[in-house]
């Protein structure tokens, strides 16, 4: 009975001895996916943080661009357009949205 007994402690011993190393390769595991996690987390916020600061320079860029425009779009005039070689026209022709082709007049254009 002492050697049936003996074989079941080394059973039971060895199975302890394999469970105790799964339990601890386990939480090892564990704590190695959650430093993963943390680390893509503060990753993830930074990287956030960084988009919301270009973003609110390129806002600043646009309205910059939007108020040149829009002081350039004031110095635009009938002498400028001149210069730059436009001209009036007299008798403006308009394309109709319904007509199936277009057609060149012969008046010198």
């Amino acid at each position: 009975m002492t050697r049936v007994k003996r074989k079941i402690e080394q059973a039971l011993e060895k199975t302890a001895l394999m469970t105790t190393k799964a339990v601890f390769f386990g939480a090892i595991s564990l704590f190695f996916i959650y430093v993963f996690i943390v680390g893509s987390v503060t990753v993830l916020a930074v990287n956030v943080s960084i988009d919301e600061k270009k973003s609110k320079e390129l806002v600043s860029e646009i309205s910059e661009l939007e108020i040149e425009y829009l002081n350039k779009e004031k110095n635009i005039n009938q002498d400028l357009a001149e210069s730059l070689g436009f001209r009036v026209v007299s008798n403006p022709q308009f394309v109709s949205i319904n007509s199936s082709f277009a057609f060149r007049d012969s008046n010198g254009f």
